[in-house]
């Protein structure tokens, strides 16, 4: 019972979190994409670098957005399999 309920466990708050991110409820994506552009921007500075952004980290590029949904909804993929392991788990 215990590896059932933790199955179970990992897999609904990886579905949940999964889930957020592929459909961008909330914004989600779009927060993941602004916090990753933020880190780069971050990342120059603490170089000393002033030059500008690569070509892939400019505005407005939506490869970002379309990685980290695709990335939320693999997530949410192995978080229903551990969700249905858990349950065979405890149903067993």
């Amino acid at each position: 019972m215990g590896i059932g309920a933790f199955l179970l466990a990992c897999g609904l708050i990886s579905t949940t979190g999964g889930a957020l991110v592929a459909l961008d409820i909330r914004g989600a994506a779009v927060a993941l994409e602004r916090r990753a552009d933020a880190n780069a921007l971050r990342d120059r500075l603490d170089r000393g670098s002033l030059e500008p952004a690569p070509i892939l980290m400019t505005r407005p590029s939506p490869l970002s957005r379309t990685v980290f949904r695709c990335l939320g909804a693999a997530v949410a993929l192995c978080g229903l399999a551990l969700t249905v392991k858990g349950l065979l788990e405890l149903a067993a």
